[in-house]
């Protein structure tokens, strides 16, 4: 769909929400909370090889995993920020810079989603570029977004744009991320990024996936950021991303360490729990799924091990 002069208008609406939410909730100044004094226990790490080879039976030509979903980018975006993942995250992108939901960018058009990209897969992107210092790729995805006036993407409803809609906090994000990598000052690095609680599940893993990442370009997290991080792991204390969010590895761990959960001798199927990614669920959705029995790729433990070192 074509840009309108009323869809740049909510754009500039987007941004003037987050300027006057910033003001009221965001804390001033940055400051490390969380610990770092942890050694990975040596049953996570030989879990996490044993997974970073079978995980490749999941994998497409392109080195996709759940390639037949529209969530391929993201999903496989953080499993690939382990470094010895062979994928070729580019076949997800035009020449143009524009990315699509997995290689074969069909979604929109075959009426499996609604947009042909997402703020969530973006986000998945920004820990891969994040994790392999890749300046180009942000570059270029920052150009992309200048010149379309952040809609990243093609929409086929009011649903679909909200989602292609890049905001203030995701552009800030990415232009610290230039900023640290290459000492380029951009501007829109100083946009304001307030967080606020968001409901159990998927919404409060996109919560957890930006923290985490904030805090890592950072070096820090603003007293907003933190009180955020603190309610997500006060309500889902079950949650491994939340936990290793607020410095606590050592619980990660134990979480990723159970069996019920994360099998030692093999991916975990719909018979042990069931979502494919656990850490975007709620955790009352962590028992075991009826029929049929499908294997799990085991790409959030390689994510979360790899955050977690």
């Amino acid at each position: 769909m074509k840009v309108t002069e009323d869809r740049l208008l909510r754009v500039l609406m987007l941004l003037t929400i987050g300027i006057i939410s910033y003001l009221v909730l965001s804390g001033c100044g940055r400051s490390s909370k969380i610990t770092t004094n942890f050694i990975m226990p040596s049953a996570l790490t030989t879990k996490a090889e044993l997974y970073s080879q079978l995980i490749k039976t999941h994998q497409d030509a392109n080195g996709f995993i759940h390639s037949d979903k529209c969530d391929s980018l993201m999903f496989t975006a953080l499993a690939a920020t382990r470094l010895d993942f062979s994928v070729d995250i580019l076949a997800a992108r035009e020449d143009s810079g524009k990315w699509f939901r997995r290689p074969a960018k069909d979604c929109l058009e075959k009426g499996e989603s609604r947009s042909t990209i997402s703020r969530d897969m973006l986000l998945g992107l920004y820990w891969y570029i994040w994790m392999h210092k890749d300046i180009n790729m942000a570059k270029e995805l920052y150009a992309y977004g200048e010149n379309t006036n952040w809609l990243m993407g093609d929409w086929s409803d009011t649903e679909g744009l909200s989602r292609v809609v890049l905001t203030p906090a995701m552009i800030s994000t990415l232009a610290q991320m230039i900023h640290v990598m290459s000492g380029e000052d951009y501007k829109a690095r100083h946009l304001p990024v307030p967080f606020t609680l968001q409901k159990e599940g998927y919404r409060s893993h996109l919560t957890g996936l930006h923290l985490l990442l904030r805090y890592r370009i950072f070096g820090g997290f603003t007293d907003n950021e933190y009180g955020i991080a603190r309610d997500l792991v006060k309500r889902e204390p079950g949650n491994p991303l939340f936990q290793i969010v607020v410095g606590n590895k050592h619980n990660a761990a134990k979480i990723l360490l159970k069996e019920s959960l994360y099998p030692a001798d093999r991916l975990p199927s719909t018979a042990d729990r069931c979502p494919p990614w656990l850490p975007e669920r709620a955790i009352v959705q962590y028992g075991p799924c009826p029929s049929p029995l499908i294997e799990h790729t085991g790409g959030d433990l390689l994510f979360l091990y790899r955050v977690m070192q």
